[in-house]
């Protein structure tokens, strides 16, 4: 029998609560999705700058609409007091994970990704997609074709991996399909922005070392040489 997901009435539109795969799908228009990622987490209760136009959360990069009473700031309940049901088999889950897999024990921790027929967290820093049913097996990003802007993989529907065997043997396999993924930058957008932003951090910080190296030999070679001619002639 299929889950049946409860509803959240966001500014008077029932949206469907999806924690499996983090998102909130309104129930007229189950294409308008709202990621989980745009909800702002706060101790006791969720919040998101809301369009009402738009019915989703409010896309900051964009210009302020013209009329900016359409975007309003609402309180949403916590992820627990949207699903109870759904929050705690997903608890359940996590803790079933052994214990050097600590970190994926969150629920908001890191994104979930379903690739083919198998639920996978995406673990950006680690640069690789974990099964949620079996932490021990997880595909690299170095088997996972970036092409700007969208992902691919040679999935094998056996080993729930990536197909790591020759071109004769992927095109004679019946299990190993070509499975296209969202945009790295969209697998976790949150988590990308921090490692960009951190990236420039480095940068920056190497760009202002190597200058301050650069001043500092500039003015060790311009230095006057010291002589040891004792008529003060140089030498």
């Amino acid at each position: 029998m299929q889950q049946q997901h409860p509803r959240q009435i966001i500014d008077g539109t029932a949206f469907i609560v999806d924690l499996r795969n983090r998102e909130l799908r309104q129930s007229s228009q189950p294409s308008n999705i709202i990621p989980f990622d745009r909800l702002i987490p706060h101790s006791n209760h969720l919040g998101i700058f809301h369009d009402r136009v738009t019915k989703n959360a409010f896309d900051a990069s964009t210009p302020i609409p013209a009329t900016p009473d359409r975007i309003v700031y609402l309180k949403l309940p916590s992820y627990k007091q949207m699903d109870p049901v759904g929050f705690q088999e997903c608890t359940s889950t996590l803790k079933q994970l052994p214990e050097k897999n600590q970190r994926y024990k969150s629920l908001t921790a890191l994104p979930i990704l379903p690739i083919h027929d198998t639920l996978f967290y995406v673990h950006l820093t680690g640069l690789r997609f974990i099964q949620v049913s079996n932490p021990s097996n997880a595909i690299s990003f170095n088997d996972v074709q970036d092409n700007n802007n969208h992902c691919l993989v040679l999935y094998d529907t056996a080993t729930k991996n990536a197909f790591k065997g020759t071109w004769g043997d992927f095109t004679s396999s019946p299990t190993v399909r070509p499975i296209r993924l969202p945009a790295r930058d969209q697998l976790d957008h949150r988590t990308y922005l921090l490692l960009e932003r951190r990236s420039h951090i480095l940068d920056t910080a190497v760009e202002k070392s190597a200058d301050l190296l650069r001043k500092i030999q500039k003015k060790t070679t311009t230095r006057p040489r010291k002589t040891n001619n004792q008529n003060g002639n140089g030498i």
